[in-house]
């Protein structure tokens, strides 16, 4: 994780490799004219990507994150606050941090952002923070307790897992439930449709979630790696890292 040379050199060069593929101008212009971007199609469009470009291979992560704040949560900044976005039980999306940098930037130019990826995995002796103009970007060991004295970030406006496994993992259970308990709006994503069925009911286990929170119904993320899982079990459902969508969050917002 540590980068080689300064943090600038290293957002330089994360910028510099994206324009060989990207038309960052371009993709700045779009935001600009509020072009919604809500597939991989409309992505490539307005940044003028060929179709047979690989970069969605690459971009999956950014971008899902990206769709489930702005066009699925459709959430906003708190007046004189920034955007608080909380990756949690990161792994991959750690080594993905320049492209959160350099796409975040355009993507949500005029909006300061704050993304804390938070998880087990994060490295121990890692407290990183990083700021690139209105994006930062801090990592953090350990679970997602927001707790007075238990984190030392306030709490999200929204809180997203990438293949979480919501489903498989019963140790999801204990944030799930401080999710629910603080009304902040939670979004995963996991590999296969029924694995996300699962994850659904473990929402509701327990308790009647319907009265105060919106469940969300599995769905098919736009944004998903587009190359079939090759770990996948060997049951010929379809499996992509990213692959589906489920969310709840709070009635009253």
């Amino acid at each position: 994780l540590k980068p080689q040379g300064s943090t600038q050199e290293m957002l330089e060069w994360s910028l510099g490799d994206l324009e060989h593929a990207i038309n960052l101008e371009s993709l700045a212009n779009e935001v600009k004219n509020q072009t919604r971007m809500d597939s991989w199609e409309s992505f490539y469009t307005c940044a003028e990507l060929p179709f047979d470009s690989p970069v969605a291979l690459v971009l999956h992560r950014v971008l899902t994150v990206y769709h489930l704040a702005k066009n699925v949560a459709r959430v906003e900044a708190q007046p004189q606050n920034p955007l608080r976005i909380h990756l949690l039980g990161v792994e991959g999306e750690m080594f993905h941090a320049r492209l959160f940098f350099a796409l975040f930037s355009i993507l949500f130019e005029g909006t300061e952002v704050h993304i804390a990826m938070i998880g087990p995995e994060v490295p121990q002796h890692i407290q990183v923070e990083h700021q690139f103009k209105n994006i930062r970007i801090q990592l953090i060991n350990g679970l997602a307790l927001w707790e007075a004295g238990k984190n030392p970030i306030p709490k999200p406006d929204i809180a997203i897992g990438l293949n979480a496994g919501i489903g498989a993992y019963p140790t999801w259970q204990v944030t799930m439930e401080h999710l629910l308990q603080l009304k902040i709006p939670a979004y995963f994503t996991d590999y296969m449709e029924c694995s996300s069925e699962m994850a659904v009911q473990s929402f509701a286990l327990g308790r009647s979630v319907e009265e105060h929170f919106v469940l969300e119904q599995v769905q098919l993320n736009p944004f998903r790696q587009p190359l079939y899982n090759q770990n996948a079990p060997n049951n010929a459902f379809p499996s992509f890292a990213n692959g589906f969508l489920i969310g709840v969050r709070p009635r009253d917002l």
